[in-house]
């Protein structure tokens, strides 16, 4: 020999591929979820989503046309009542159910979206003003259910 010696490799053990696994799932979850962040970090990411939801809003306010990856903020329900809340669910089942399969009903959709996006923008300033009218559409959203519940009866 030369006089350099040759390192021999050693099997990789299964603990070691444990662990790699482990870390991968760790960056993966951080990844989807965030890593853990303190109260003051949470505040901090809360009010710069709104405001560029708010930005966003102005943008779709001013093009309509505009093309975006995010959603549009059509929907002022969504504005009042949260993307995934039941009343905002029970609102498009009354959309869906009994608005579309008219013609006048898809007149009334076709409104609403028109004017939905000046109303979320006028909501979104203000806690009060969607307090108010999540109290104006507490009947709205009632009536709504039990139409749904009548068309699907």
């Amino acid at each position: 020999m030369d006089g350099t010696r040759t390192r021999r490799q050693r099997a990789i053990r299964a603990s070691d591929l444990a662990r790699l696994v482990v870390c991968e799932q760790k960056a993966a979850f951080e990844d989807r979820y965030g890593e853990r962040q303190d109260a003051r970090s949470a505040r901090n990411i809360d009010e710069g989503n709104r405001q560029h939801a708010a930005f966003l809003r102005q943008a779709f306010l001013v093009n309509p046309a505009l093309k975006s990856s995010e959603a549009k903020p059509w929907c002022f329900a969504s504005e009042i009542f949260g993307d995934f809340a039941a009343e905002t669910e029970d609102l498009r089942g009354f959309r869906d159910r009994v608005l579309r399969p008219y013609a006048v009903g898809r007149k009334i959709i076709r409104a609403y979206y028109r004017m939905s996006p000046v109303v979320a923008a006028w909501l979104s300033r203000s806690p009060t003003q969607r307090a108010w009218m999540r109290v104006a559409m507490t009947p709205v959203v009632w009536a709504a259910r039990r139409f749904v519940r009548h068309v699907d009866d």
